[in-house]
């Protein structure tokens, strides 16, 4: 998967590595420890893999950085849907760093 960020935004690794591996609300997946010989973390900058728990199965995350357009989501350019969906995004992300 990639996840695209936009210029400027810290892109939170441990914390999203954190609640993917969460053990009450996280997917069923670990860091594969048993990989860091071949991809040492302190090298895995933008990119992460997780391990499926009974390792059948692996979930790679690169990070990028993306320069988004110059409309930002409250611009009075923004489309309506833009914007609820824009709207809905920010509640969640506060909602989850506030029960943090």
């Amino acid at each position: 998967m990639d996840l695209e960020h936009r210029t400027g935004v810290p892109y939170r690794k441990r914390e999203l590595v954190d609640a993917l591996t969460d053990p009450q609300s996280g997917l069923p997946v670990a860091r594969p420890h048993h990989l860091d010989a071949m991809y040492p973390p302190h090298e895995m900058e933008n990119w992460f893999r997780l391990d499926v728990e009974a390792r059948t199965g692996l979930i790679e995350l690169r990070l990028i950085t993306i320069n988004y357009p110059s409309v930002q989501p409250d611009s009075p350019k923004a489309d309506l849907e833009y914007r609820a969906i824009a709207g809905t995004m920010r509640a969640r992300v506060v909602a989850v760093l506030a029960s943090g």
